[in-house]
This record gives structure tokens, C-alpha cells and sequence, in this order.
């Protein structure tokens, strides 16, 4: 800037004309550097990565319509005359997967650590979200994640956010909390869970106890809590018990209503015993260790916590119902116990350590849980900004890691809708993206049949990070979406070559949680975009049918309305 200053200032002493044009002649080599430096070393180093960004586009937007060699001729065609620049764009087309790499690693050297967008780079990543091959998947993918991104608030926000909340809930003396004031976090569909197991561990004890309540009453926000109680260990370890109901739509309620037998047993109970227990009464309880010796060396106090309930009770059985929501279909105990448990392990690798101590010290409690009526135990391994990994151990397994939940919390598993996947034996297949669930399912026959028919079953919860912003917008909706769809697709094309069955008709669905104002044609819109984009690629992965769930509101007012798209 100072050489440009300098050099103005000496044009403005010359008076004749043919002087400055003469002088600007003899200095167009340093305008020229002053120029591209204009806004520093830096400044300089973006203008050069944003043209090699532009310059991947150029050569990529050439191979997209179509067949390589329709490509080819297409290009011909466009250079006639020319050949020597139709052999560059297809040399360079012949390296894309080298310079793949090298584009996803200019989007992270861009937007790493700034997560805001010049008008300039978000011009750019929309571009490059619009290829559509298979060959530059990874580059649009990286590229819809860095939009997705600069919609949400940091990390650090958020979790100032969360705690401040906490805060303000908790009375003037730091004695006790007011639930009401809790109600936005437990209510919001926003997603939460990355930030919350983190104030599990918080130095302030009754925001410790606040953070549990909190993830108990939104973890299980489809039943009803009759009860919820804190208790404190005796090395000052919180818990939280609750008491909590089946929803009406649950298949071990429906099924147990039904059968008259039961009914009649049931009101016979309630007369005779006013402290019975109705058959879809659970109770549940929570609590969080910093790691498994301090869970080893509480466990004995923890498990007391059911010595009150009874182990044999109610003649109820939960035969007929859903493997997927069946809890143990030889067992008579009629209270389903939870028990959700929160390890900070810092320590934390790809081949999850934790997994084979939690199996190797449950070997050895098994009787001890049975005793205690325990059917269902899940560990929640939290690492700062990360989502947390979730592993479930049942009665039923005896007490083995069940693969279909991983990751997942059970009581919001209704909303991936696994029921409806009852005609298959499932088969949880390794996932990179946890968030995602990927199952392979064999269709039941009957015992000594041919299993034929084999499926992929793609689901994922799709949530909004902002609890600043109410409503997610339509935008947000597209990218994620989109970003998922695409996701979706890698996932299935690695477990395609890791499958040894054949597989068709494989299926995706989606559930976009948040309520979204928009008008319903603007779906319509987007999914036929999406559909001419990625069409060719979801049929070569035989994906038949997808399928996308989502509440919308005409107006901020307005009612909400359930949709459900099929494709």
C-alpha cells in the first residue's frame, strides 16, 4: 500500500501526459505486484488458492454431463482447431484423483480455522457441490460440509450457550436448580448432545446434577417421566433415577393391551395391591464416572439403587413382539431396567479400546445384573467436540454389546424407525460417519429356506446445532440434507465391496428433525435436483427407494405439518 501511495504521489508531479504514461509504462510490473499483494501476504495466498479452485472447476465442469467419451467428443466439438487444449483438459481429467486430495486440503487450508466465507469462496464450494460423478464425490462432499459449517455457531459458543442456560437455572446460593428454566434445552430440537456430556463432569455439583436431568428428560422425551429423583454416591457421585411409561404406539405396550389375559391380570393386580406396578412401568437411572476404575469401585452402591424393585412380579411376557424393542422374551420380570452410564475417557483411538474392558468386567457381573433386574446397560463415551459413542449391553445377549444400537442412543431409537424393519435379520455394518446407521438385512424365511433377498438400510437423524436461531432454515435443510444423501452413497459403496451377498433394493431414510418454515414445493424442487444429479449413481448402487421425513410450517405461526417424501 505504501509503494502504491508512493508511486501515485510521484505520477501527480508530472504535468505533461507523455510523462506519466511513459512513467506508468516503466513501473507496470511493480502495479502489477502491488496489485496482487493488495491485501497482504495472506490476502495474496487466498487469490492464488481460489484460482486453482477455479481452475479444478474449469476442467472438472467439462466430464459431467454424461459418458466420458460423449465428454471427449463434446469437447472436441466446443475446440476445434484446437486439439492441443482439449489434450490438457483431458490430461489434467486423467490426475482428478491426485488433485482431489489437493482440493480438499485448499477447502481446509481456506476455511480451517476461519469458519466465516468470503461472497468469493462461497461462490466457489457451491460450484463445486454441483459435480455430480462418482470421480468427484469427495470434493463436493468436502465442499457441502464447509457451507453446513458457516450456518452453525462454533463449539465454544454453543457450549458458553449451554452453560449459561445452566446457569441462570441455578438459584442465587448455588444450592438447587429450577427445572422450568431447562425447559429450552430439553425442548429444543436442536442438537445438543456433542455439548452436554461435557458439563457431566462440570467443577459447579448442582450444574453436574442440571446437565444429567436434562439428558435424561430429552433423551427420553417420547415417554412419560412419572418420576425423577437425585441422589449422590458416597464419593459424591451423582445419579438420577427415573421412573418413566411406554408410549401408547410402543410395540411391547400395544401388544400387551391386547391380549385380554393380561388385561384381566393386570386390573386384578391394581384392586388387590395398591403398590403393583402396571406392566409398561420402567424405571431407569443415570450417572457419570471419569473412567471404568471409578465405575468398578461404585458399582456395588450403583446397582442398589434396584434392590427395591422387585426381580419376579408380573406373569407378563413381551412374546410377539419386535426383536428391535423386545427386551427378553424367556424373562418374567416385568420392570425394564435402564441404566445409561457416562465415561469421560479422554483416550480415545479408531479400534475403541473401552469396548473390550467393558465386555471383559461385565463377564463377570452378569448373575449380579440379572439378580437386580438390569436389561439394559448403555455407556456414553464422551470426548470434547465430538458427538458421543454410545454402547448397549442386554439381558437378552447375555450382557454382549448390541450391534444394531451402536452409537445410538436407545431411547431415541424410535426416530430412525427401526421397527419397521422387522421382516429382516439385521446386520450393523461398520459405519465411518457414527451419526449414520448402516445395516444389512436378510429377509426371514422359513428355517431351512434360502435367504434370496438381502438389503442395505441406510438410516440417519438429521439435527440443527443453533440454539440461537429457533427455526432451521430451508437452506440448512438442503445442504444437510444433501451432505448426508452424499454420505449416505460413500458408505454404501464401501460396504459393497466388503459384502460378500448380492445386494437390491436398498434403502435410505432420512429424518430431519427441526421444524423448517418453507413452502412444501420447495422439496419438490430440490429433491428433483438432487435426483438429476445423483440419479445415475443411486441406481449402480441399486438404491430403489429413499425416503425423507420432516416437519414444515407454512408460517412462524402456522400449525406444524408431518411430511413424508418417498422416491
Amino acid at each position: 500500500r505504501q509503494i502504491a501511495n508512493t508511486l501515485d504521489s510521484h505520477a501527480a508531479t508530472l504535468q505533461r501526459k507523455a510523462d506519466r504514461e511513459v512513467f506508468f509504462m516503466n513501473v507496470q510490473g511493480i502495479l502489477v505486484l502491488v496489485q496482487r499483494y493488495r491485501s497482504g501476504t495472506r490476502g495474496h495466498m487466498k487469490t492464488v488458492l481460489l484460482d486453482l479452485l477455479r481452475e479444478y472447476l474449469k476442467v472438472e465442469t467439462q466430464f459431467q454431463q454424461g459418458h466420458y467419451d460423449k465428454c471427449v467428443i463434446a469437447l472436441r466439438e466446443t475446440h476445434k482447431g484446437d486439439m492441443t487444449s482439449v489434450l490438457k483438459l483431458i490430461f489434467s481429467h486423467a490426475q482428478v484423483a491426485k488433485k482431489n486430495i489437493l482440493v480438499t486440503m485448499l477447502i481446509d487450508q481456506l476455511c480451517g480455522r476461519d469458519p466465516t466465507l468470503t461472497e468469493e469462496l462461497t461462490n466457489i464450494l457451491n460450484e463445486l457441490t454441483q459435480l455430480n460423478k462418482t470421480t468427484n464425490a469427495r470434493v463436493a462432499l468436502r465442499a457441502r460440509q464447509v457451507l453446513i459449517a458457516c450456518h452453525l455457531p462454533s463449539y465454544e459458543l454453543r457450549h458458553n450457550q449451554v452453560e449459561s442456560i445452566f446457569l441462570s437455572a441455578i438459584d442465587m446460593y448455588g444450592h438447587q436448580f429450577c427445572p422450568e428454566n431447562l425447559k429450552k434445552l430439553i425442548m429444543s430440537e436442536t442438537s445438543i448432545f456433542d455439548v452436554l456430556p461435557n458439563f457431566f463432569y462440570h467443577s459447579n455439583q448442582v450444574v453436574r446434577m442440571a446437565a444429567s436431568e436434562v439428558y435424561v428428560r430429552r433423551a427420553y422425551i417420547a415417554y412419560e417421566l412419572n418420576s425423577l429423583q437425585h441422589h449422590q454416591l458416597k464419593d459424591s457421585s451423582c445419579i438420577v433415577e427415573f421412573q418413566f411409561m411406554l408410549p401408547s404406539s410402543h410395540p411391547n405396550r400395544s401388544s400387551a393391551l391386547n391380549n385380554s389375559a393380561v388385561a384381566y391380570h393386570y386390573v386384578e393386580e391394581v384392586i388387590t395391591d395398591a403398590s403393583y406396578t402396571p406392566p409398561c412401568q420402567r424405571m431407569g437411572a443415570m450417572l457419570a464416572f471419569d473412567n471404568l476404575d471409578q465405575l468398578a469401585q461404585n458399582f456395588d452402591e450403583v446397582l442398589q439403587c434396584f434392590s427395591n424393585w422387585p426381580s419376579e412380579g408380573s406373569s407378563l411376557t413381551d412374546a410377539g413382539c419386535s426383536t428391535l424393542y423386545h427386551d427378553d422374551s424367556k424373562s418374567r420380570i416385568s420392570n425394564v431396567h435402564s441404566f445409561s452410564i457416562s465415561l469421560g475417557e479422554r483416550r480415545w483411538l479408531a479400534s475403541n479400546p473401552l469396548l473390550p474392558n467393558l465386555l471383559s468386567y461385565f463377564l463377570f457381573q452378569r448373575s449380579m445384573l440379572r439378580d437386580h433386574g438390569i436389561r439394559r446397560l448403555t455407556f456414553l463415551v464422551s470426548q470434547k467436540r465430538e458427538f458421543p459413542k454410545f454402547f448397549t449391553f442386554r439381558a437378552r445377549d447375555k450382557f454382549e454389546e448390541d450391534r444394531i444400537y451402536r452409537h445410538l442412543e436407545p431411547a431415541l431409537a424410535f426416530q430412525l424407525e427401526l421397527n419397521r424393519m422387522r421382516n429382516f435379520d439385521l446386520r450393523a455394518m461398520h459405519c465411518a460417519n457414527h451419526r449414520m446407521q448402516l445395516y444389512l438385512g436378510s429377509a426371514r424365511v422359513e428355517e431351512g429356506a434360502e435367504v434370496t433377498d438381502h438389503r442395505f438400510f441406510v438410516r440417519a437423524i438429521m439435527r440443527h446445532s443453533d440454539l440461537v436461531t429457533k427455526e432451521a432454515s430451508f437452506e440448512y435443510l438442503q445442504n444437510e440434507g444433501e451432505r448426508l444423501l452424499l454420505e449416505a452413497m460413500d458408505e454404501l459403496e464401501v460396504a459393497f465391496d466388503n459384502t460378500a451377498v448380492r445386494t437390491d433394493a436398498n434403502h435410505i431414510f432420512l429424518n430431519f428433525v427441526p421444524t423448517v418454515i418453507m413452502d412444501p414445493c420447495k422439496i419438490e424442487e430440490s429433491v428433483r435436483s438432487m435426483v438429476m444429479r445423483y440419479g445415475s449413481r443411486l441406481w449402480k448402487l441399486r438404491v430403489l427407494q429413499a425416503e425423507l421425513k420432516i416437519n414444515i410450517r407454512q408460517t412462524p405461526t402456522g400449525h406444524a405439518i408431518p411430511i413424508r417424501l418417498f422416491l
